[in-house]
């Protein structure tokens, strides 16, 4: 059975413990600072059973993958069944002080050449931030894989993907 419960993960009190906790998608990344990325692992850890795992997955920024997403690297035409023809972009900007890219999808629909656009900012935390953060919300890391065929992790992997549980008490 699956519930859907709109909250914020930051804050998340359920009564419930689980086997697993599973953040896919690189939603670690919309965490954008140290207090946030806390308390979200703060929460993974209220919530896992005595036996409990969690995942998570997030971008790994030695690779810098952010820098392909350009207009001219991203440019694509799709025929939308009712609007028709529609080109669209990404662009980025990246701060190196903070590790946050903030991105913007455009859409352009070309018999009226209206453009639509989403912004967004994502976290591009390195895998030893991460690795001290989960250790400072009381959990450990069993396996750090760098994609999601299995591969350890390393520098050159686009995917710092932590894979864990609560830590051993004493």
């Amino acid at each position: 059975m699956v519930r859907w419960i709109c909250a914020d993960a930051r804050d998340l009190d359920l009564p419930h413990k689980f086997d697993l906790v599973l953040l896919g998608g690189h939603a670690f990344q919309v965490f954008l600072d140290g207090p946030a990325q806390a308390a979200l692992l703060a929460c993974i850890a209220r919530h896992l059973s005595p036996a409990g795992r969690f995942i998570f997955d997030s971008r790994n920024p030695a690779v810098r993958e952010w820098q392909d997403w350009t207009p001219k690297a991203t440019l694509t035409l799709r025929d939308h069944p009712t609007l028709g023809p529609v080109e669209s972009w990404n662009d980025v900007e990246w701060d190196e002080a903070t590790a946050i890219a903030t991105y913007q999808t455009h859409y352009r629909i070309l018999h009226t050449g209206r453009v639509c656009s989403a912004r967004s900012r994502i976290a591009f935390p390195g895998q030893a931030a991460l690795a001290r953060a989960i250790t400072d919300a009381g959990l450990v890391v069993d396996h750090w894989l760098g994609d999601w065929s299995g591969a350890a992790f390393d520098a050159t992997r686009p995917e710092i993907i932590a894979l864990g549980r609560i830590a051993p008490v004493g």
